[in-house]
Formats: structure tokens, C-alpha cells, sequence
């Protein structure tokens, strides 16, 4: 303090500032290229929390509350209304976007304690809870409500439920607000203000209508984001693609309803005048104008117009672009885009769906039981302590659940009482004895053992002996092993499906069929110009359609017998590991060496039979190869067999249509003889035969595997010739299933299993 003059002066600002003088110089002093001391805030610590410059959200423009429009601030740009009109605009993407709703309202819900040692019905306000939400808004059901609540998720990110109250404080309704019409407040540090404070303003009529606190107006945000004061929805995050894909749908609706390009130019003879040649056109088009039939007979018409023909037609309006426009539209939606692209592989395409479908139901529902439980229940309802939860099945296939019920009943895990309750049966299950095995009787070669002849405990005698967890009462497994001891001591014992099947789609069998996949499409390509050339030329020399598929040479085919033989070899040699990692076995040097010339013998006669290349192969009689597509006489089915067929309708249309060179290669490439589909359909059934054969060739060189069983997949929906295989049940290695082959898959497609019947570990 300097008391000079009878004053007191404050000098320790002096002192301060020659604190952090000498301090920069020590720290100049001590660092060579040191990063320096850092510029001191243009305002001091105290201004800058009361201003509310520190720890503000984000660096929001100056004034932002006087802008009333909604997302006029936003980097993007994009307004409210152009969402809405891209989303509605895109006829694909409405129509996801509807999916998603459909999802959305279809899975179950309950209010409940949070402390999930009470009960929900011990609890009033639950059912007062969930029967006020059956009409949220006192007007629309709680279907109706959530799809306009999922409208604005999905298109705006701007979900917004205004809280009504009656007069007295009581909530009486909670109204769905358009989110467009909705902009938000922020404060000094650019979050939402607290209530009384307004937090949200209604823009009507381009003018700031009304405010509400954040306890009036709920507004919900799914993808939050600390830079941005609004959310960003799925369709802004597609807004390029589809603002292409909207381009392009414009382009397409234009062939139909502009341009002046004929479907074919013709030339006449040039010494034809105008009206001459005008006079020919109202012939030629009174002739086919309307009338199909007419079309289709054969016209006697000049020389020089036969041979000056230019066909102006555009190519296919559909390419594999906009297959990708759907994916990515899919993606962002987490739907599968299967019902928009080719057919791919019905199992995989099957399980990709489902798990986008699952992704998807679980992140919308995870983020409405969010607002329910923490926004509606807590604020509106004043029951912190009650939870909105969705009761989501993550498999609800029949035949999958009871696999797995069967499963956590054999490893006591729960009791076939908690089985019904969960089925909704009432009662305990009834006093039933257990069959000797489950679905198959047992014996050895005098035949099944009668439940009698094995004692009061025979019901169990077959089972699999299993130490009994502590706590558990008597099951009666504990006298399996003194029957297995008595008479029953021979019989042979077998566990029926307890070892999982083996799965189709493991990523080695698939990447097998991917690169075989590749290697057809690309001959295919090729193929499809050289039949072209070959139809051409028969055409030409006057053949009848017959005389041309007769005549095809599908000598060049020869090409994919070196592919499709090491493609089957891998697939045959994976199958066998599986297989033997799939029953427990080590194999032996002997039994490897036994199944690897399995595999060799199996890839070369089917390398060269699938081709229809006979003698390019050993044509052995099958050791355990017998397809069930195979003719009548034994001949090996093959692709080119069915290729004549499939291009019959190409061959007939170039005849009638009279097609150049060029336009009949590219319809043949399009056809279901040589597309992409064809290619993926042959690649996945091959390798599907080749692995399931893998797999039988492995339980034959096991000794330990008995029998095989059938086991139609969980998306097997046909009433096929795989529904019959599967009733057959347990049948010899060395037989056949009714429908004459030995082992899945059973057609194109197929997503059947084959389950070993294993010896027990005793045996």
C-alpha cells in the first residue's frame, strides 16, 4: 500500500504484473523453442462465468434468439420443409421410412418399478400410467400417436410433445407439436434455459406465436450433437444421395412421358418422295396401331427396307446404381435392402435382414423407453422411481425357442413349469413319464426296447448320464447307470440333436462361394457373347429353334471345370473339419488321408459333371455323391442342360424381332441363363453340395456316428421335398432320404441341415 500524501494506493496489481513479467522471462530463458506462456482471455474469469463465456456450448451467432426461423443457423442450410419434401418426395425413401414406423408400433411395452423386486401390480399408478397412454392425446391411440411422434424422428430429429395441463396442475394430454414449427432458445451459454424461463418459441405464420418452458414443451432429440443446436435425422444424413436418387427418378418418369426417338428408324427406297413415304407409314400403321395380334404375323415388305433398319431403343432404365442408392438409404434406416436389389442367397439374405431389422427396433426403442422414463414418467408424471420398458424377442421363430428351451431344461436351467408360465399355460406340467428317447426308439438288432423290459427306471436308461447340480431333487438320472447295467447293458445309446448342426453361411464356405461366384460371372459375360454369335449365324442359315439349341457348342465351357474343381475341393476339405470338429474327433493319419482322397475323387467328377464335361472327369460311379437333380438314367445334371432351355425365349424373340448381333448378347447377358443371379445360385449350390458331402464323408470315417437326421432351417417356409426329408427322422449313413439324395441341400437355395447321430461316450 503506498500512504503518500495521506492516500492509499492498491500496488498489487503492480506486483502482479511483475510476477508473470519475470515468468515469461524464466521461461524464455530455460526453453529453446518453447511453445510460450499462452495470451491471457480478452475478459478476466469472474466476467467470463457471469457472462457466460465459459463453458459455453458452442460458438453460437451473436443475436441467435432474435432469428425465430428454425434452422436458419444451421451450417447446413437445410430447412425443415426441404426434409419434408425429400422425404416425401422419394418414393423409396417414404417407404422405408414407413417400415421403420410399422416396427416401431408393433413391439410391446410396460410400466414398471424400476426396483425389480416389485411387482407391477402391487402398484397403482403402473395401470393408471398405461391406460392414460393408450390415448396419449385424449384423441389418437397409442399407435396412431407414436407414428406421428416417429414421423418427426425420422425426418426432422425434432420430436416435440407439449405437456397440457387443466387449471389445476394436473396433466391432462400430451399433444404431438410439428417440430418444424418449433425453435429453440438458448442462454448466455448457449444451452437450454431452466424453467420459468422460455426454452422453446411456436413460429406460425412466420412470427414468434408462443414460448414454452422446458416443463411445457418436450423436445427430444435423437442424434444430439454439441456443435449443432438442432438434431441431424436419418434423411438429412442421406440428403445427397437422395437428392440423386430423386435426379434419377425424374429421369426414368421422362422416358415415358418425353422425347421424340421412335422405337426403330427404317429406310426406304431412295427414289420415294415425301408423300410416297407418308402414305407407306399410314399403311404401315394401320396394320399394328392397337392391334397386337397383327404384330405378330409375318410381313412381306421392299428389300431396302429389311436391310436399313436402326433400332433406337435406350438401354435398361434399372442398373446396379440404383441398387446402390437403395443400400445406402437402407443402411442409414437400418433396413435391409433386400426387397429393392437382385435375389442374393436366401439364407444369408434372410439373416442380413434380420439383423437390420433388430439393430433397428432396438435403437428406436431404446430411445423412446429414454424419453418415456426420464422425460414423461419423471416431469409429466412425477414417477422417478417407474421405468417404460419393450419387451423385445430376439428370436421369434416357434422351432428355434423350443431348441433352446429344450436345451436350458436339460442343463437345469430353468423347469418346465417356468416353460409354461412363459407360454401362458396355466398349472403345473403334467405327471408325464419321459419316452425312452426323445422322438427315437432304441435297441440293437433285435429292434426297439420296450419302456417295460428297462424297470421303473427305463424312461431314463438311454439318456446321457449327468451328474445332478446341487439343490436339485432326484430326476431319476441316478438310475441310469444301474440299468445300463442290467439287461439294458446292451443297448445301443445315442443323443439325437444335442450336437448343434453345422452352419451354411460360416464365413469360409461363403468366401469359397464369393470367389467361385466371381469366376461365373466374369465366363458368363463372355459366354453370353459367343452364343450370340453362334445364334446369330443359325438364324441366318434358316434353323428352326430347335435345330439351334441342338446345335449350341458349349465346348468353351471346359474353361470352368479347373475352377469349380478346386472351388469343390476346398468346400468338400471345410466341411470335413467341420465336421470333425463337430463331433469331437481328432482325426488319424489314416482317416485323413482316407477323406483328403475323398475330397480329390468328389471335386474332379463333380468339377467336370456340373458342366456337363463328362469326359473330362473320372465319371466314377458316386461314393456318397448322389445329386438329387441328376436324370433318370443317371446322367450327371449340368448347367449347360438347363442353359438351352433358358435361352430359348432369347432365341425365339431374335427370330421374331429380328435382332442384330449385338442387342441379342446384351438380352442374353440380362436373361436368368447368364446374369449375376445364376452365377451366385451356382456358386452357393456347389459349394453347399460339396461342404454337406464334407461333412458325410467325415461322419463315415468318425466310427462314432450312427445315423444322420434332417433338419429344416429356421427359414425354411416351403412345403418342399425338405419337409419330407425331415419327417423320415433318423435314418442309416449309407441310405438315402425320400427324396433320393443323401445329404442337404435338397434344391437351389436350401437351408436344411444334417445332424449326426452320436454314439455315447460310454459306447
Amino acid at each position: 500500500m503506498n500512504q503518500s500524501q495521506g492516500k492509499a494506493t492498491d500496488l498489487t496489481w503492480l506486483a502482479s504484473s511483475f510476477n508473470k513479467l519475470t515468468a515469461g522471462f524464466r521461461a524464455a530463458a530455460s526453453e529453446w523453442f518453447g511453445p510460450n506462456e499462452p495470451l491471457s482471455p480478452v475478459i478476466d474469469n469472474k466476467t467470463a462465468e457471469e457472462s457466460g463465456a465459459k463453458g459455453r456450448q458452442y460458438d453460437y451467432p451473436v443475436g441467435f434468439n432474435l432469428r425465430f426461423q428454425p434452422r436458419k443457423d444451421e451450417p447446413s442450410r437445410v430447412s425443415f420443409e426441404e426434409l419434408r419434401a425429400l422425404a416425401d418426395g422419394y418414393d423409396l425413401l417414404r417407404g422405408v421410412i414407413e417400415t421403420c414406423k410399422d416396427e416401431v408400433e408393433q413391439l410391446e411395452w410396460c410400466i414398471r418399478p424400476k426396483d425389480k423386486a416389485k411387482d407391477p401390480a402391487d402398484d397403482p399408478r403402473c395401470k393408471g400410467i398405461t391406460e392414460f397412454l393408450q390415448f396419449p392425446d385424449r384423441d389418437h391411440t397409442w399407435k396412431q400417436w407414436l407414428r406421428a411422434l416417429a414421423e418427426d424422428l425420422f425426418v426432422l430429429d425434432a420430436p416435440a410433445i407439449y405437456a397440457r395441463r387443466t387449471k389445476g396442475g394436473e396433466l391432462y394430454s400430451l399433444d404431438i407439436v410439428d417440430g418444424a414449427t418449433i425453435k429453440r432458445i438458448v442462454d448466455a451459454t448457449g444451452r437450454t434455459p431452466l424453467p420459468p424461463d422460455p426454452a422453446y418459441q411456436q413460429v406460425l405464420k412466420g412470427v414468434p406465436a408462443a414460448n414454452f418452458s422446458r416443463d411445457e414443451l418436450i423436445y427430444h432429440m435423437r442424434n444430439y450433437r454439441s456443435n449443432r443446436f438442432y438434431g441431424y435425422g436419418p434423411v438429412e444424413q442421406v440428403i445427397m444421395t437422395v437428392n440423386i436418387a430423386l435426379r434419377r427418378q425424374v429421369h426414368q418418369l421422362q422416358y415415358y412421358t418425353e422425347g421424340n426417338i421412335p422405337e426403330a428408324m427404317i429406310g426406304v427406297p431412295k427414289e420415294w418422295n415425301p408423300d410416297q413415304i407418308r402414305q407407306f407409314q399410314d399403311y404401315w400403321d394401320s396394320l399394328h396401331e392397337g392391334n397386337t395380334a397383327n404384330r405378330r404375323h409375318a410381313k412381306f415388305v421392299p428389300g431396302e427396307i429389311g436391310k436399313n433398319t436402326v433400332f433406337t431403343k435406350d438401354a435398361v432404365l434399372k442398373d446396379e446404381y440404383d441398387e446402390w442408392l437403395a443400400r445406402i438409404i437402407c443402411y442409414f434406416f437400418s433396413q435391409s435392402p433386400t426387397p429393392f436389389i437382385k435375389q442374393m442367397n436366401r439364407a444369408t439374405a434372410g439373416s442380413s435382414a434380420e439383423q437390420a431389422k433388430e439393430q433397428g427396433k432396438k435403437a428406436v426403442s431404446t430411445w423412446l423407453a429414454d424419453l418415456m422414463t426420464n422425460r414423461i414418467l419423471r416431469s409429466c408424471f412425477n414417477a422417478p422411481d417407474l421405468e417404460f420398458v419393450y419387451a423385445i424377442e430376439e428370436d421369434v421363430d416357434p422351432m428355434v425357442q423350443a431348441e433352446i428351451d429344450k436345451i436350458y431344461l436339460q442343463e437345469y436351467v430353468i423347469s418346465p413349469d417356468e416353460v409354461r408360465e412363459k407360454k401362458g399355460l396355466e398349472g403345473p406340467a403334467p405327471d408325464k413319464p419321459l419316452p425312452p428317447m426323445v422322438g427315437q426308439p432304441i435297441g440293437g438288432d433285435d429292434g426297439p426296447v420296450a419302456q417295460d423290459d428297462l424297470g421303473e427306471s427305463g424312461a431314463n436308461a438311454n439318456t446321457e448320464t449327468t451328474a445332478k447340480p446341487a439343490g436339485k431333487e432326484d430326476t431319476g438320472k441316478e438310475a441310469a447307470g444301474g440299468v445300463a447295467k442290467s439287461a439294458a447293458a446292451d443297448i445301443l445309446r445315442v443323443k439325437k440333436k444335442s450336437i448343434a448342426p453345422i452352419e451354411r453361411d460360416r464365413s469360409s464356405i461363403v468366401k469359397i462361394g464369393d470367389d467361385f461366384k466371381d469366376v461365373l460371372s466374369d465366363f458368363f459375360d463372355m459366354a453370353a457373347e459367343d452364343m450370340a454369335t453362334q445364334i446369330s449365324a443359325e438364324i441366318q442359315a434358316g434353323h428352326t429353334i430347335d435345330q439351334i439349341l441342338e446345335n449350341l457348342d458349349f465346348s468353351t465351357w471346359s474353361a470352368l471345370v479347373e475352377p469349380g474343381t478346386a472351388a469343390m475341393k476346398s468346400a468338400f476339405l471345410d466341411g470335413l473339419n467341420a465336421a470333425f470338429a463337430q463331433i469331437g474327433i481328432e482325426p488319424t493319419a489314416d482317416m485323413t488321408g482316407l477323406v483328403n482322397q475323398a475330397a480329390v475323387e468328389y471335386a474332379e467328377r463333380r468339377g467336370a459333371d456340373y458342366v456337363g464335361m463328362w469326359n473330362v472327369g473320372t465319371k466314377a460311379d458316386p461314393t456318397w455323391a448322389v445329386n438329387p437333380r441328376d436324370q433318370a438314367d443317371g446322367t450327371p445334371w449340368a448347367i449347360t442342360d438347363s442353359t438351352r432351355d433358358m435361352v430359348r425365349g432369347s432365341v425365339t424373340s431374335a427370330m421374331d424381332e429380328g435382332w442384330s448381333n449385338d442387342r441379342l448378347a446384351a438380352e442374353l447377358k440380362e436373361s436368368a441363363a447368364f446374369n449375376e443371379y445364376r452365377a451366385n445360385m451356382v456358386a452357393r449350390t456347389e459349394t453347399a453340395f460339396a461342404d454337406s458331402y464334407g461333412n458325410l464323408a467325415a461322419y463315415k470315417a468318425s466310427g462314432v456316428v450312427t445315423g444322420k437326421e434332417w433338419l429344416c432351417g429356421s427359414e425354411h417356409d416351403d412345403d418342399d421335398e425338405c419337409d419330407e426329408n425331415e419327417a423320415a427322422g433318423v435314418i442309416g449313413l449309407e441310405e438315402d432320404f425320400p427324396d433320393g439324395s443323401d445329404c442337404p441341400p435338397a434344391h437351389p437355395h436350401c437351408v436344411c441341415a444334417m445332424v449326426p447321430v452320436v454314439m455315447d461316450s460310454e459306447e
